[in-house]
């Protein structure tokens, strides 16, 4: 273990996949699965703690984890400075509000409120012309949270969204 986490090793050409996948620049739903356990969420974290190094500073990876419960600081990370990171912070509290009010955990509240958390993200995060911006948003175990008779129903949703 390093620092209290696994290395991240023999990754390299799923890090690389999920690169060139972005590297389109184009509104598309990428569905990740595999068995339980396999590293689906290492591999979405690590790609996002990279993203600045993949593509600079326009651009932005947000990463929603959909179970998440209660802690902001869990249930979202970004690739982006900690400045960036405490807007996206406040901005995913704020249009997941009335949610969260309603009892909805934090992480589902979030990826509920997708649409919203983009607009905002990108407003804050930018602060001018969106024009050549690219924004990376990663939702994290959303079929445990919407269920496997819903997931078309909201890949479709997300679709919808560009």
């Amino acid at each position: 273990m390093l620092g209290g986490l696994w290395r991240f090793v023999d990754r390299v050409r799923e890090l690389e996949s999920l690169r060139e996948y972005s590297s389109c620049f184009r509104a598309l739903v990428l569905y990740l699965y595999g068995p339980e356990g396999c590293g689906k969420t290492r591999l979405l974290r690590e790609f996002i703690s990279r993203f600045d190094r993949f593509f600079g500073d326009d651009a932005i990876a947000v990463y929603i984890d959909a179970i998440e419960g209660h802690d902001i600081m869990r249930a979202i990370a970004s690739s982006s400075s900690i400045s960036r990171i405490l807007n996206i912070f406040e901005v995913g509290l704020e249009v997941s509000r009335d949610l969260i009010q309603q009892g909805i955990p934090l992480g589902q509240a979030l990826s509920k409120s997708l649409s919203l958390l983009i607009d905002r993200v990108a407003e804050k995060a930018f602060r001018k012309s969106l024009e050549d911006k690219f924004i990376l948003v990663v939702v994290d175990d959303d079929a445990r949270v919407i269920s496997l008779d819903r997931i078309d129903w909201y890949v479709k949703w997300l679709y919808e969204l560009k």
